[in-house]
């Protein structure tokens, strides 16, 4: 699976209850993929702030939206 992955791009995220999750990435760390709602990356873009994200591994990323 390609893992180019870079801020604003849509991505499905596997959560620990095996549900896939529409989110947006602000972040990649090493192995971490740091990730928020896509109106919380939206909000925080208007609001010139950081978005309130949070990490997931990146096996737990699908690129693409649902």
């Amino acid at each position: 699976m390609e893992k180019n992955l870079r801020p604003g791009q849509p991505v499905s995220v596997t959560d620990a209850w095996g549900r896939n999750l529409l989110r947006k990435v602000v972040a990649v760390s090493g192995q971490k993929v740091w990730v928020c709602k896509p109106e919380e990356f939206e909000k925080a873009r208007r609001e010139r702030r950081e978005p309130v994200c949070v990490g997931f591994p990146r096996e737990a990323v699908n690129r693409g939206a649902l």
